[in-house]
């Protein structure tokens, strides 16, 4: 009974909160809500617009699944136990796995998605006439499915070690990883370091991050520097060459069409390096000590707040980018202000709403704006 009452007292007493918890708060709640409706938007739109879906629109769609998780499972009790709860674990064990699992899950699928997305933009330019390379239904579900298995992979040791341990000192629970001692555990000026924690860092900074990261700004730069040329003529030789020096004859970007691709890649890749590799990369320096634990606690709120921000945007920025996803939005907006207004049809690139003759169906037909739908839309 003195324990419940100790309990009490110190949740009571955690709700005392300073502007700057307020603050969190609020952006905490903010991206929580945005996350969760924009991100269900999407994947609604998707999954109800027979023409969106796409090989590509699935893997959007993923994302958007990572941002919705993030958004119900982790902002929720983020709140709870960093600011109401004083860090006091209150929902047992299963959701102590689920907490923090989840936020590892999201961030393994944004990063290994977003990789997917942009090899798929990079062969959709460089191998536009090479059918049995492109992205189909058939491969994006593989992909999807590869995807989540190793994301799964990389949170075992969470899914294993998560544990909620009642502290000796404070007499409160608390949800932590606890990771089995080791002969190969090591000291740092006298301080312990964990070696299956500290490989396990690594690997996080590296597959989650830094890999991803550099595959996207080699890739995203190769496109854009394809785009700066006047016409795309460094196409691979390959058996329909006639063909192609036919259509390349007449295939141009416009001028303002490039500079939106610019700054659709220049945004994912700046958002991906910015809400994401300093809080790794915080994390294995506090695992070595290389920074105290006041500094790493000090700054944990500003580095969550950028990475929930990355997890649950990068859906909406695809999406937003994406021709019919954004005017199948703008279509149910109208309608919600409009009651019963009629959704017309998706429109594709050329504004036509007939049936495609594209490269997408497997016919020799090239349109004039294909490089812009495989680069953009698809």
């Amino acid at each position: 009974m003195s324990n419940n009452s100790n309990l009490n007292q110190d949740i009571i007493s955690s709700q005392n909160l300073t502007t700057l918890e307020i603050i969190f708060v609020v952006i905490y709640a903010s991206l929580g809500c945005f996350g969760l409706i924009v991100n269900a938007g999407i994947i609604l739109i998707v999954s109800f617009g027979k023409r969106l879906r796409t090989p590509n629109n699935f893997l959007v769609v993923n994302l958007a699944v990572a941002g919705l998780m993030i958004s119900l499972f982790h902002v929720p009790w983020l709140i709870i136990t960093q600011f109401v709860a004083n860090n006091i674990w209150l929902f047992g064990p299963v959701m102590c796995k689920v907490f923090y699992t989840v936020t590892l899950l999201s961030i393994h699928l944004i990063s290994f998605t977003q990789v997917a997305i942009c090899i798929s933009r990079y062969q959709g330019l460089n191998l536009i006439f090479k059918f049995q390379l492109k992205l189909t239904t058939k491969k994006a579900i593989i992909v999807i499915i590869v995807i989540w298995i190793a994301s799964l992979l990389m949170c075992l040791p969470y899914l294993i070690y998560l544990q909620v341990i009642l502290s000796p000192l404070t007499n409160q629970t608390h949800c932590v990883l606890n990771l089995p001692f080791t002969s190969s555990d090591f000291y740092i000026s006298g301080q312990f370091v964990s070696f299956p924690y500290f490989m396990y860092a690594i690997c996080y900074l590296f597959i989650a991050y830094f890999i991803p990261f550099c595959t996207m700004a080699v890739l995203y730069g190769l496109i854009i520097r394809s785009l700066c040329k006047k016409r795309f003529d460094n196409f691979h030789q390959s058996l329909e060459y006639r063909l192609k020096r036919q259509v390349l004859a007449n295939l141009t970007v416009g001028h303002h069409q490039k500079q939106r691709i610019i700054k659709v890649f220049l945004t994912c890749v700046m958002i991906f390096f910015i809400s994401n590799l300093p809080s790794a990369t915080s994390l294995l320096l506090f695992i070595v000590h290389a920074i105290s634990r006041q500094h790493f606690v000090s700054t944990r709120h500003y580095l969550a707040t950028a990475q929930i921000f990355g997890i649950t945007s990068n859906a909406i920025i695809y999406g937003y980018f994406n021709t019919g996803i954004r005017r199948r939005s703008s279509q149910l907006l109208r309608r919600l202000s409009v009651p019963g207004l009629k959704l017309d049809r998706v429109e594709d690139i050329n504004g036509q709403s007939g049936p495609k003759n594209t490269i997408d169906q497997g016919q020799p037909y090239i349109r004039k704006d294909a490089t812009r739908e495989f680069i953009i839309t698809s």
